[in-house]
């Protein structure tokens, strides 16, 4: 029988995707097991070996090679997948108010960390929102029935299609208790008022 150590042994870092943990690795070679995580700066993680608790420090998406340090002791790097990842970093909510008085450049700018999950999702880079405008939400928007966009809202909006019902938005609520910070949802055109007159 296979062991979990044999399949992870399988398992190989490709550059510029996220860095899994442990049990990320695993499901990544076996498509079975447990949840895991992509690693980022600021998450607890144990060292599978030794079982010491550690904070990420660094993440490198080309390597896989995750900066540690425990405590005021000691500092290491482990490929991502000898850690485990116990408690993921945590970040302040993003107000709702958050794109006001900024240009269409200064917002794209700043959601960036919120899109990449602060660095843990590395293809949202600094290009992701080139080509979104801003939009402006005529009323509050819910989805299966959680506010995502309160009425007035200006948001980050993608328009895929002239001709389709729907904007892809950039909401920053956390609909169902998701991990992700942040993410785009297909929203009603009737909903989400182009602002063309703002993409300064």
């Amino acid at each position: 029988m296979i062991t979990l150590d044999e399949f992870l042994a399988c398992y190989r870092h490709r550059p510029g995707n996220p860095v899994l943990d442990r049990n990320a690795a695993l499901i990544a070679v076996r498509h079975q097991g447990r949840d895991g995580h992509a690693i980022a700066a600021g998450d607890e993680a144990t060292v599978h070996a030794t079982g010491e608790q550690v904070t990420v420090t660094a993440v490198n998406h080309d390597t896989g090679v995750v900066a540690v340090r425990h405590g005021d002791e000691w500092k290491a790097n482990f490929d991502g997948h000898h850690l485990l990842v116990t408690r993921p970093a945590r970040h302040d909510p993003v107000p709702d108010n958050f794109l006001e008085g900024m240009t269409l450049a200064q917002a794209r700018t700043a959601m960036t960390p919120n899109a990449s999950d602060y660095g843990r999702y590395p293809k949202y880079d600094g290009t992701y929102f080139d080509g979104w405008v801003f939009g402006r939400a005529r009323r509050a928007v819910r989805h299966r029935g959680e506010l995502i966009l309160v009425g007035g809202q200006r948001a980050l909006v993608r328009v895929d299609d002239p001709d389709s019902p729907f904007y892809m938005v950039w909401i920053t609520r956390n609909p169902g208790g998701q991990m992700r910070t942040g993410r785009a949802i297909a929203v009603d055109v009737r909903h989400v008022r182009i602002q063309p007159h703002e993409q300064s």
